[in-house]
C-alpha cells in the first residue's frame, strides 16, 4: 500500500520543508507574510461542491488563487489591510460568487427578479471574518503584519523556517488524508459511513472525528512498519514519518485520477 519510489518522488522534494511561490516580492517578510496568510485560510473542504460549480475550482485552489490575486493587485495585506478587507474584495479575488440564480417575484401587478445568495457565499464570509479578526489581533498585540509576529516569535527572516520536532507531529488530518487511507484500503471505516461517502452524503461531527482520528492512527501504523527493518521497505532519503506521510497523501489526493475520490 505505500509505494517507496512514489514516496520519494512526491516527498522528497518538499522534506525540507522549503517553500516559495511563482511571485515577486520586494523582501522576504512579504512572502513570509503571504505564505503565512495561505497557511490560515487552509479551510473550504466543507464548500467543495459548491465551490466547484459555482467557483470552478476545489477549496484549496479557491484560497491560493485568491491570495495571489491579493498579491498581484498590491491589496495591502499588514494588519490595517486585512482588517479594511471587504466581502466584495474576498468574492472578487477569490473567484466566489455572492449571488445565485435571479428568481422572479411577484407582488400584485408588478414583477421584479430578486438574486438568492450563492451556496458559496458562507464561505466568503468566514474568509473575510477570519483576515479581519486576524488584522485586529495583530494590532492589539502591537505587530504591523502577520510576517512581523512570525519574526519576533521565531526570531529570523527566513521564511524556510527549519523546526526540528516537525517529525515528532501527527498528520494534519483534514478531509484528503482520510479519503486517500480509504482509497488504498488502509482505512476501512464502517458499513454506515462507507455508504455515506458512497452516497455523497454529509457526515455527522462525531463520523467526521472518527475518520480523522482513525487516520492519524493508521499513519502511525504505516510509519511503525515502514521503519521496522524487517517490514521489507526500502527506506530511501525521506525519512517515513506522519508528517512525511501526511505530505506524501496531500500530493497524492491532488493525482487528477484522483481528484473525484468522495
Amino acid at each position: 500500500t505505500l509505494s517507496a519510489d512514489k514516496f520519494e518522488k512526491y516527498v522528497g522534494k518538499v522534506n525540507r520543508w522549503a517553500r516559495s511561490l511563482p511571485l515577486v516580492f520586494d523582501n522576504v517578510a512579504q512572502e513570509l507574510n503571504l505564505i503565512a496568510i495561505i497557511d490560515l485560510l487552509q479551510i473550504g473542504s466543507g464548500f467543495r461542491q459548491e465551490l466547484h460549480e459555482e467557483a470552478g475550482r476545489g477549496a484549496s485552489d479557491t484560497i491560493n488563487f485568491g491570495c495571489i490575486s491579493l498579491h498581484i493587485s498590491q491589496t495591502p495585506l499588514d494588519a490595517k489591510g486585512l482588517q479594511a478587507l471587504t466581502l466584495g474584495d474576498i468574492s472578487q479575488h477569490f473567484g466566489i460568487p455572492l449571488f445565485g440564480k435571479e428568481k422572479p417575484m411577484t407582488r400584485g401587478i408588478s414583477a421584479v427578479t430578486v438574486s438568492e445568495a450563492s451556496r458559496s457565499r458562507p464561505l466568503a464570509e468566514i474568509i473575510v471574518g477570519i483576515l479581519q479578526d486576524t488584522g485586529r489581533r495583530l494590532e492589539q498585540n502591537g505587530f504591523s503584519s502577520f510576517a512581523d509576529f512570525i519574526i519576533k516569535m521565531f526570531g529570523s527572516t527566513d521564511p524556510k523556517f527549519a523546526f526540528p520536532d516537525v517529525a515528532d507531529m501527527t498528520v494534519f488530518a483534514d478531509n484528503v488524508v482520510p479519503a486517500m487511507l480509504q482509497h488504498r484500503g488502509i482505512l476501512i471505516p464502517c458499513a454506515n459511513i462507507a455508504n455515506k461517502i458512497k452516497d455523497g452524503k454529509e457526515l455527522s461531527l462525531l463520523e467526521t472525528t472518527a475518520m480523522r482520528a482513525a487516520s492519524i492512527v493508521a499513519a502511525q501504523l504505516v510509519a511503525d512498519h515502514a521503519n521496522d527493518s524487517e517490514s521489507g521497505y526500502a527506506l530511501g532519503e525521506t525519512p517515513v514519518n506522519q508528517a512525511t506521510l501526511d505530505v506524501f497523501w496531500w500530493l497524492e489526493g491532488k493525482d487528477p485520477e484522483l481528484r473525484a475520490i468522495p
